[in-house]
């Protein structure tokens, strides 16, 4: 299982919203993505940069996505093969393609997989 895999499972289990490691073709009114944008391994220790990606319908219904996004990626502290989550930012990322309201947060995250 790749980290990616791992955060879309968790997050389905911990959001309302259906969580995939892509855009789903018929996308819901809300969802959020999983991508990874940043892996290293030091003294066989592992890390990850891992973005998030909450859309809803709204800037706040995506904005109280992203605040349920991040608070379940804190909380994955408590599972055993994680060392440590840690948000680094976490910003209004409209997509204008789409025209789809979404905030992006991206963390630092220190596994054992």
């Amino acid at each position: 299982m790749t980290i990616e895999e791992y955060f879309v499972a968790y997050l389905n289990d911990h959001l309302s919203a259906p969580v995939s490691g892509n855009v789903p073709p018929n996308p819901p009114a809300q969802y959020v993505t999983v991508e990874l944008v940043g892996r290293g391994t030091e003294k066989k220790v592992d890390s990850a940069t891992i973005s998030v990606e909450s859309y809803a319908n709204s800037r706040a219904e995506a904005g109280q996505l992203n605040h349920a996004v991040i608070s379940a990626m804190e909380a994955a502290i408590e599972r055993p093969e994680i060392s440590s989550c840690r948000l680094d930012t976490a910003y209004n990322f409209t997509d204008t393609a789409s025209k789809k309201d979404r905030y992006r947060a991206i963390f630092e995250v220190v596994f054992f997989l």
